[in-house]
C-alpha cells in the first residue's frame, strides 16, 4: 500500500512553476505583513522521524541531539503549508546544513530561481538564506521586535 501512495509523489510534491512564484511570494508577504517577502519561494526546515535503532555499525549515526534514533525529513513548503520538495532518510545525527548541501534541491541548483529566496532558520547557511535572514532581522528591528544579543543581556545583569 505504501509503495502505491509513494508513486504519486511527483504529482503532489513538486516545485512551483516560475510563473506561479509571484502568487507564492504574495502569500508569504501577506503572512508576514511585509512586502520584503514577495520574493520568498518557500520555507525550509527539517524534523526528526523517530525509528528503532537500526543496529550494526551505522546505528549510532541515527542517534540525534534530541537523544533518540531518527531519520531526517527536510521539507520545503509554500505559503499555504504544502510541501513542494522533500528529502528524507538521512541519519538523525546529521546537521540541517549538511543535509541541505547534499539534497537534490541544493545540488541541482535550480530552485529557487534568480531573484527569489527560501526562508530558513540559522541552521541553513547558504547565501540566499543568509540574505533572507538579514532581511527578516531588519524588518524586526524596524518594527521594534528586536532582542539584544545574549552577551549584551548578560552584561546588563552584572
Amino acid at each position: 500500500m505504501v509503495d502505491e501512495v509513494v508513486a504519486f509523489l511527483p504529482q503532489f510534491v513538486r516545485l512551483p512553476r516560475v510563473e506561479d512564484l509571484p502568487e507564492r511570494g504574495d502569500g508569504f508577504a501577506w503572512l508576514a505583513h511585509h512586502q520584503a517577502f514577495r520574493k520568498a519561494a518557500g520555507v525550509i526546515d527539517s524534523c526528526h522521524i523517530q525509528i528503532k535503532c537500526p543496529g550494526g555499525p551505522d546505528g549510532l549515526d541515527h542517534f540525534n541531539r534530541k537523544l533518540f534514533h531518527s531519520v531526517v525529513l527536510q521539507g520545503v513548503c509554500d505559503h499555504q503549508g504544502h510541501f513542494v520538495d522533500i528529502c528524507v532518510g538521512y541519519p538523525g545525527s546529521l546537521h540541517d546544513a549538511w543535509i541541505l548541501k547534499n539534497s537534490p534541491i541544493y545540488t541541482r541548483g535550480t530552485y529557487p530561481p534568480p531573484g527569489y529566496f527560501i526562508l530558513a532558520d540559522g541552521g541553513y547557511p547558504c547565501l540566499q538564506v543568509v540574505t533572507a535572514c538579514a532581511i527578516v532581522h531588519n524588518i524586526c528591528v524596524e518594527v521594534g521586535d528586536d532582542q539584544p544579543p545574549e552577551d549584551a543581556a548578560l552584561e546588563e545583569d552584572n
